[in-house]
């Protein structure tokens, strides 16, 4: 069997029964994307509404005095752009609630085979061999970490989720994110705004994995990966 046959399972498979130590978001990591997730809210009901108004206003003829809705535009274009906004609401709203469901039921189980990623009723997983390395990526203003994989993982169930909280420039069944788990993968131990301006510097001119990690230290996640895929952490000997 090709090695892509052999990670590359049908969606219909179900996740191995491995045992191991599960590891879920930490609350404090939970509460900053509750907060990504009331904004997402906010920003789905004015899509939701101003696509709402426009409509009225245009097959109704419901006129705000005191704010005038796009009452000089062609009634055509009006009809348009209350369709637009009103999909971009409504898929806006299926990321939020996806979020939220996402938030409380991500777990990552480390077990001696392997790793399952369970990401609200979808779940990846893999065994070590397939595991190539830990990359440390700065996408998004932040640094990004996760385990890159050779061949794509296994997949079941819904992987709507599995999205929430990929890097959008890799394959998200090559890649498991580690940096959502927070203090359980690394936690900070100096104030990052302390060597700020030694680490812009530093991604102008170097390599994101090759600049260490000297404001975090490992944790509890981390040393359970290393006990079973001690060759993932080669480049930080």
């Amino acid at each position: 069997m090709a090695m892509s046959d052999l990670y590359n399972l049908s969606s219909s498979q179900a996740p191995p029964n491995w045992q191991g130590n599960t590891y879920s978001l930490l609350r404090t990591r939970r509460r900053y994307y509750y907060g990504v997730t009331i904004v997402s809210a906010l920003f789905t009901a004015i899509l939701i509404g101003a696509g709402i108004l426009i409509m009225l206003q245009t097959f109704v003829g419901v006129h705000l005095p005191d704010m005038p809705l796009l009452s000089d535009v062609h009634p055509v274009a009006r009809i348009g752009m209350g369709i637009i906004s009103f999909l971009a609401g409504f898929l806006l709203l299926k990321y939020t609630v996806e979020l939220y469901h996402t938030i409380a039921h991500t777990k990552l189980l480390i077990a001696p085979e392997g790793f399952i990623y369970s990401c609200n009723d979808g779940y990846m997983w893999s065994a070590w061999d397939n595991a190539v390395r830990i990359d440390r990526l700065f996408i998004r203003n932040s640094w990004q970490e996760g385990i890159m994989l050779r061949e794509p993982a296994h997949m079941a169930g819904r992987t709507l989720g599995f999205s929430v909280f990929s890097i959008a420039v890799l394959p998200r069944d090559r890649f498991v994110p580690l940096t959502p788990f927070g203090d359980l993968w690394r936690r900070p131990i100096a104030d990052p705004a302390a060597m700020e301006d030694l680490v812009q510097v530093a991604r102008r001119f170097l390599p994101a994995d090759s600049i260490p990690s000297v404001t975090s230290a490992e944790d509890a996640l981390y040393h359970d990966i290393r006990r079973y895929a001690e060759h993932l952490f080669a480049s930080e000997e």
